[in-house]
This record gives structure tokens, C-alpha cells and sequence, in this order.
């Protein structure tokens, strides 16, 4: 299946003093633009600890044509709660240890890659709460446009009527991801982000860490 290029997608990670700040901004491009734009936003803000990101905010903005979506997480550490979804409907939840948001995920990864094997860990979206069960597979080489690379794949594990994804994290850039596929409802492939640069502001910080 022969995949086209039909959107853009800026990604961003900032460390300071303890805090990172996470935000991707993505929109379509070309044809699709023109018949179904869309421009979607996330940003992901938190502490890094020694077990990884620990986000504190989560938020999405999602627009489509004149129609713009937007959804909120807060996570109240201190008291075990957390609160998600739209602005007119806004839930409560329990916050378990390792909750990640969905931007925060992957990166958390990063900072502290796991063996092979299957983790399940708490991940929001902004709208819902839902446990994710996860499967690291052994490094393998893959083909990108920086050149083929030693790679990290990671693997939503497939529930029934959900979507998921599979993603790639490159060791040479201290495992931030590279390559993510996503999958639809069916198991069907329905897109595929890949990375065609990636600059490090102070590499020695991010190894540091």
C-alpha cells in the first residue's frame, strides 16, 4: 500500500530545571487540505523524575474546517485524582503511579528505555483514562529519511473496536521517537508519521538525564 504525504507535524521537547514542556503542532497539507483541513495541537507539561515523566497538564486542540475540539487532563499528584475531558464534560478519575498523557508516553520512554517484554500503564488522551497495555521488541535497523537507524520498537497491544499504534524510538538520538504507526478500529493501517530531522539544543543535557 503506497502511502502519501498529507500532513506536517512539529514536534518540540524542552528541559529546564527539572520541568519539560512537550508540544506537537500538526496539520494537513495538499489535496487533503484543500477538501478536509484540519489542525490539531497538543501540549504536555510536567516534571522529570528519576522513573521517567511525571505530567502535570495535559491539552489538545483539535480543528476541523470551522469546528475546533479541545480537551484538558490535570493531574492532581498530591491527591491521587485526576481530571479529563471537554470543558462541559469533565470527569474524575483515580490517578495511579506512571499515568502518562498521550504526548508524554512515548518520550517517558525515552528517558529510561525497558528491556523486552509487556508494561501496562495508565494513558489519557484529554477526553478518557484508559490502561494500555504495551510491548517492547528487540532493537532492529530501520530505513528513514536520516538513513537507516537502530531503533527501539514499541507496540499498543490490539483491543477489540479500538485504535492503536506502534512506534519506533532511535538510539542514536537518545531513543526519541522516529517512526509511528497507527492503526484504525479494524487493525487496519491508517497512517504513519516518520521524522526527517531532529535537533538536540544541548545533547549533553538530554544524556545527563
Amino acid at each position: 500500500m503506497l502511502f502519501r504525504s498529507v500532513g506536517r507535524i512539529v514536534q518540540g521537547w524542552e528541559i529546564k530545571n527539572g520541568h519539560y514542556v512537550l508540544t506537537s503542532s500538526g496539520e494537513t497539507i495538499g489535496l487533503v487540505d484543500f477538501f478536509r483541513p484540519q489542525q490539531m495541537r497538543y501540549i504536555s507539561q510536567g516534571r522529570v523524575t528519576p522513573k521517567g515523566l511525571r505530567p502535570d497538564a495535559f491539552f489538545i486542540t483539535r480543528t476541523r474546517g470551522s469546528k475546533t475540539e479541545t480537551a484538558r487532563a490535570e493531574f492532581d499528584w498530591d491527591h491521587g485524582k485526576i481530571l479529563y475531558g471537554h470543558a462541559r464534560d469533565t470527569k474524575i478519575g483515580a490517578l495511579a503511579e506512571g499515568t502518562q498523557d498521550l504526548m508524554s508516553l512515548a518520550y517517558h520512554f525515552s528517558l529510561s528505555p525497558p528491556p523486552p517484554g509487556r508494561v501496562q500503564i495508565p494513558v489519557t488522551t484529554g477526553k478518557d483514562l484508559d490502561m494500555q497495555e504495551i510491548e517492547i521488541l528487540p532493537e532492529e535497523v530501520i530505513d528513514t529519511p536520516m538513513g537507516q537507524l537502530r531503533a527501539l520498537p514499541l507496540r499498543q497491544i490490539a483491543r477489540p473496536g479500538k485504535s492503536h499504534f506502534a512506534l519506533w524510538l532511535a538510539v542514536r538520538y537518545n531513543y526519541l521517537p522516529v517512526r509511528i504507526h497507527h492503526f484504525d478500529r479494524e487493525g487496519n493501517r491508517a497512517g504513519e508519521q516518520v521524522a526527517i530531522e531532529i535537533r538536540v539544543g544541548d545533547e549533553r543535557e538530554l544524556a545527563q538525564r
